[in-house]
């Protein structure tokens, strides 16, 4: 069984990416095959040192940008959910979006690690990071 991960970036250290990871280590260690599509190119190095362990990498991996980009991160996952997922979708039987947004994906499990609450960002926000979140409401919408 092909079984398509996505993710926004497995390059940095959180939750949401040590989740990732163990799920594509448990199904590797099951015997499916995994592919996964990201936002950067996973840079496995760096994986390895934020982790401290070798990393099990997939069957496959897409991305679709080189490398990283450290802001922007809610539109880069709603790129990887858009422009991946019905691409990597066909080529795998089930499809795991592993980072919490359900924009735009044919993704048949969406994995949330927590709520975006809209109106406390913008009660409590200054108008710069308003304006940041404001296109990003109006695609859930």
């Amino acid at each position: 069984m092909k079984i398509c991960i996505l993710h926004n970036t497995l390059n940095v250290a959180g939750g949401a990416e040590r989740y990732a990871l163990s799920l594509i280590k448990v199904l590797k260690r099951n015997n499916y095959h995994v592919i996964l599509g990201t936002f950067d190119k996973p840079d496995w190095i760096r994986i390895e040192k934020l982790w401290g362990e070798k990393p099990v990498k997939p069957d496959a991996y897409y991305w679709i940008f080189g490398r990283r980009l450290p802001f922007f991160g809610i539109y880069q996952r709603w790129l990887v959910a858009s422009r991946l997922s019905k691409k990597l979708n066909s080529l795998a039987d089930l499809t795991i979006n592993t980072h919490s947004d359900h924009l735009y994906t044919d993704a048949d499990i969406v994995c949330m690690h927590g709520v975006t609450d809209f109106n406390m960002r913008f009660k409590h926000s200054p108008w710069h990071k308003k304006l940041y979140y404001i296109p990003y409401k109006h695609l859930l919408n």
